[in-house]
């Protein structure tokens, strides 16, 4: 058993089993997604975590959670969580999320489409500076060949079907060029 100042504790692997076991789904994913982010589990440690764990409440909603093969699409918001299940759900599940192109970060993209996917919530994208930073980083990823595809919270909660639409014309759109 481990322990921290002498208070036994679990290790982050089994604790996301016990969450995917006593949770809503959408709240273990999102205990999971942190946990990534945190880089406090692997696929690796959560697979070693299971075999030693089989008939651990959870076990059964964790190995499909990784059977999904989607631990490297880590998200840093709600909405790019949300934006994520969506893309996945309608069959449009990008190549790679949080990649670093040039000085920028972008959400997700689309590799051999060079498509960018930006989720942008009015919250964080109010300021002048933000609105301007915003701004250098399409106009340098246009330079570079890319196109930028972008998604608010509205689209995803008004009319998320009308987004995944979108987003389906412009890659395919992308794919015949």
């Amino acid at each position: 058993m481990r322990r921290f100042r002498g208070l036994p504790i679990t290790s982050p692997s089994l604790t996301v089993l016990d969450i995917a076991g006593s949770e809503s789904r959408d709240q273990f994913r999102a205990a999971l997604n942190e946990a990534r982010v945190q880089r406090l589990v692997t696929d690796a440690t959560l697979t070693a975590t299971l075999a030693s764990h089989l008939r651990r409440a959870g076990a059964k909603v964790l190995r499909a959670e990784l059977g999904r093969g989607l631990g490297h699409l880590v998200t840093h918001s709600e909405a790019e969580a949300r934006c994520l299940e969506l893309m996945i759900a309608h069959d449009l599940t990008p190549d790679e999320a949080q990649r670093q192109i040039g000085s920028f970060r972008v959400d997700f993209l689309y590799r051999k489409e060079r498509l960018v996917v930006e989720v942008d919530g009015y919250r964080y994208h109010t300021s002048r500076d933000r609105f301007v930073s915003d701004r250098r980083r399409t106009a340098d990823l246009m330079a570079r060949g890319y196109e930028v595809f972008p998604v608010t919270w509205a689209d995803l909660v008004d009319e998320p079907e009308v987004t995944m639409r979108r987003l389906q014309v412009t890659l395919d759109r992308r794919r015949a060029n």
